[in-house]
């Protein structure tokens, strides 16, 4: 590869400097002809030995790390508004009477920072560290260069929103919005129907609290089965839906008498409810709740080992073996170190209980019997056999049987 690449150069400096003959071989694309222009100009030098790196010039190292992320403007822009504030904070401290400027909406603040679109959550975070840097006294041009960016003009602050007013036809249109619910309302007066996205109220939402908070502002006023309701409503659950059209049904009655508004008002039906689901925070049950405190049971293990027979014909030495698993049994992988983890008694001389206060396997203890056993060359004679759940007894093996069979025989 290397070889071929600088045999290529080696052409292209040649062809440089000689005209071109008009072959069907010489004829190159326009992609290929960029290419070897451009290697014309570059050096074998600036081709490295070992051949595994890119050309020089052919691939750019990006000026922030945020090229790697998924969504590379926005995530810049938050970059950025951090290195201002921390830029700015040791000439400016903060204050709580400073002024905050009116911020761009999300669709607004979203091309004026050059993102396609803007999720909620996003627009939210974007908004906090313009605030926070809205609180530096005296505020750095660096900053106020940054809000003409993201802040209202005069002329978009003197604008005012249109009066809503009953059309042509009758209806009245409102805009009710909760959570990230957002419903387009008509309300026209007629025998009561309620329609939510082409269906009914009762057929669309099939829980009856959400049912009751829809109707809530026609129920204050006792209007209900006087006007009918046509809703177009979107994104977010059955719930902020329901909510979402409460409050443009609200807003289409004001419309249409607007001597309703206090009735309304003490009924808290014109007030948009800005709360929103708190985030859940990691290592905690959920937002603010915590995951229940629980007493670890102090664990406990008995285990009896009864070497009264073997120990009684004097055939087993019942001392070695207690020293035995004082120097085999291993607590976290490591031998040595029962203290007072694991302890070991030896009673009458022939039966040994071992105490463990953590987790601790009989069949282990099983098993360093008979590597004991098989030490001392007693695995053919002595068996180790569970004659309850918490104790092992070493006893011979029933040969007797056996015996009489032979004489049978």
């Amino acid at each position: 590869m290397l070889a071929s690449t600088r045999s290529l150069v080696r052409a292209a400096a040649g062809a440089a400097s000689r005209p071109m003959a008009f072959t069907p071989r010489a004829l190159l694309s326009a992609s290929t002809s960029s290419f070897i222009r451009h290697m014309s100009t570059v050096s074998e030098t600036d081709i490295p030995i070992n051949g595994y790196h890119a050309l020089s010039g052919f691939q750019l190292k990006p000026e922030s790390p945020s090229y790697f992320t998924t969504n590379p403007v926005y995530n810049e822009l938050i970059v950025n508004l951090d290195a201002t504030y921390r830029q700015c904070r040791p000439s400016a401290k903060p204050s709580k009477d400073a002024v905050r400027p009116n911020w761009l909406g999300k669709d607004a603040l979203a091309q004026a920072a050059g993102v396609d679109a803007l999720k909620t959550s996003q627009y939210r975070l974007i908004i906090s560290k313009l605030n926070q840097l809205a609180t530096l006294t005296p505020r750095p041009a660096a900053v106020e260069a940054m809000f003409a960016q993201f802040a209202k003009t005069q002329e978009q602050m003197s604008q005012k929103a249109k009066p809503r007013v009953v059309d042509h036809l009758g209806r009245a249109l409102a805009t009710g919005r909760r959570k990230e619910a957002s419903a387009s309302v008509y309300v026209v007066e007629g025998e009561g129907a309620v329609m939510v996205n082409g269906q009914d109220a009762a057929t669309y939402f099939k829980k009856a609290q959400d049912r009751d908070a829809l109707l809530k502002p026609l129920g204050v006023t006792d209007l209900v089965g006087k006007y009918n309701v046509w809703a177009l409503v979107q994104g977010g659950g059955t719930t902020g839906q329901a909510e979402a059209i409460s409050l443009g049904i609200a807003k289409a009655l004001m419309t249409h008498t607007p001597e309703l508004k206090p009735t309304l008002r003490r009924a808290g039906c014109i007030t948009r409810d800005m709360r929103v689901v708190e985030r859940k925070k990691p290592g905690q049950y959920g937002a603010r709740k915590k995951f229940q405190w629980k007493a670890t049971k102090k664990v406990s293990h008995k285990f009896t080992i009864d070497c009264s027979g073997p120990a009684g014909d004097k055939i087993f030495d019942a001392a070695a073996f207690e020293k035995f698993l004082h120097d085999r049994i291993k607590i976290e992988g490591r031998t040595g170190g029962l203290a007072d983890k694991v302890t070991i008694v030896r009673a009458d001389d022939a039966k040994i209980t071992v105490t463990a206060n953590q987790e601790f396997s009989k069949r282990y203890l099983k098993y360093l019997t008979k590597k004991f056993l098989k030490k001392h060359q007693l695995r053919d004679w002595l068996r180790v056999i569970a004659s309850d759940k918490g104790t092992y007894e070493l006893r011979y093996f029933n040969i007797a049987n056996q015996d009489e069979d032979e004489d049978e025989e």
